[in-house]
């Protein structure tokens, strides 16, 4: 297949310019999009700095590349456009990460119910099964397979040019976040991420997951009315219990923020415990991440 030019419009990116011997010490992760994808490589922890030839010690921020790539087309033939088009993509890295989540349901299936019924049968309740493939992940530490079903032709697509890919979804980003919320900074928590036409929430208490869920909202004010009838389900405190709310950039969240200021005090925005970097280096790169990404690849 001919490379394709993509449109640089939108184009955002480090300087990328590494060979094929240095990605060997990278790790990999791309989230992929409907208009687009979100790369992030990271070097190995016990690894030399690919970059400059130098011993880093453990304790310092590793060496990092970050890009988005536009799509010039939406879907799986803008994903082809934009891998033909960079060769970088195709390199043997240490570990490859595919993020896929194209807006679909997913469930969630405790390990004790999870005996003699296939992540297909449980997905096949929740969502229309044509043109996906079902896939399925084990959630560390939560007793539970988590089941989502991803376009097929995007799936395939990456299972064959990927260099040994491992996909994931990120709803399990989350759910070790939101157990790890609360049981370290408040017993009660609320996890929100808001992404254009879904709503993803999550609610725990003392470390246990009670709730993980996908909302479909047209407006900020749909996403208020779902979060604020958890909110009074759950009997959260608005003066005491924190909401946390995760978005790539800060400003994607202003509007709902603006909404939930009447209701909630305690409203949190893009906070990474254990990150690596800190919270005013992440709000200062021109090219952001997608919160999975920095959850998985930058949180010790």
């Amino acid at each position: 297949m001919s490379r394709e030019p993509v449109n640089p419009t939108g184009w955002q990116a480090e300087d990328l310019s590494f060979g094929e011997s240095a990605a060997q010490d990278l790790e990999m992760s791309i989230r992929i999009g409907a208009d687009g994808l979100s790369f992030l490589a990271v070097e190995k922890s016990d690894q030399p700095d690919p970059f400059h030839g130098e011993e880093r010690k453990r304790s310092t921020p590793p060496r990092i590349k970050r890009a988005y790539i536009p799509f010039p087309t939406r879907g799986t033939e803008g994903l082809k456009a934009a891998f033909f088009a960079n060769e970088w993509l195709a390199y043997p890295f240490a570990a490859t990460y595919i993020y896929l989540d194209d807006g679909g349901r997913y469930a969630l299936i405790p390990d004790d119910l999870s005996e003699g019924i296939s992540p297909e049968e449980w997905l096949s309740n929740i969502s229309d099964p044509d043109g996906h493939t079902p896939m399925s992940l084990n959630v560390r530490d939560e007793r539970m397979t988590l089941a989502y079903a991803p376009d097929t032709s995007t799936y395939e697509f990456c299972a064959r040019s990927f260099s040994y890919p491992r996909f994931e979804h990120r709803i399990r980003s989350f759910i070790g976040l939101t157990t790890t919320l609360s049981r370290r900074t408040s017993p009660k928590v609320l996890v929100c991420i808001p992404d254009g036409e879904m709503l993803d929430v999550l609610h725990a208490v003392s470390g246990k997951l009670l709730l993980a869920n996908r909302y479909t909202v047209r407006t900020p004010v749909d996403s208020l009315y779902f979060i604020t009838a958890l909110w009074r389900h759950f009997s959260l405190d608005p003066g005491v219990d924190p909401i946390y709310l995760y978005a790539t950039r800060d400003s994607e969240l202003r509007p709902l923020v603006s909404l939930l200021e009447g209701h909630i005090r305690n409203i949190r925005l893009n906070e990474y415990p254990g990150c690596v970097f800190s919270s005013a280096e992440l709000a200062s790169w021109n090219t952001p991440l997608p919160p999975e990404l920095i959850l998985d690849r930058l949180c010790e």
